[in-house]
């Protein structure tokens, strides 16, 4: 079962944004859970800001195929990474449950 989001942490580095990271409008109003990964599902890495109306309730099943499990994933690590997060031991066992995926990733940020 996948673990809440930490609201404040969330709050703080994707409020000013507000950019949804499926369609890039402003309109983001939601934390969508990307991988379901009991252990670390928390880790702000998994969150994705979606509209919840638009682009989250009624294409969830779309958002769960791998190339946009991907998509997503890329997004908010982007997103946090030049906004000057630093990742926290949570995120770091995040990354490492999800290293096939972060594979893709980092080449994409290459």
């Amino acid at each position: 079962m996948r673990k809440p989001f930490n609201a404040e942490l969330i709050a703080y580095w994707f409020s000013d944004s507000g950019i949804c990271a499926w369609c890039l409008r402003y309109h983001a109003n939601c934390g969508h859970h990307v991988v379901n990964d009991g252990l670390y599902s928390n880790s702000i890495l998994n969150c994705s800001p979606l509209n919840n109306e638009e682009c989250h309730l009624p294409i969830h099943s779309i958002l769960k195929k791998r190339e946009n499990v991907i998509k997503l994933l890329t997004y908010t690590f982007g997103f946090l990474m030049s906004s000057g997060y630093i990742l926290t031991k949570l995120d770091k066992n995040f990354i490492e449950s999800n290293k096939e995926l972060y594979k893709e990733i980092l080449k994409k940020r290459q």
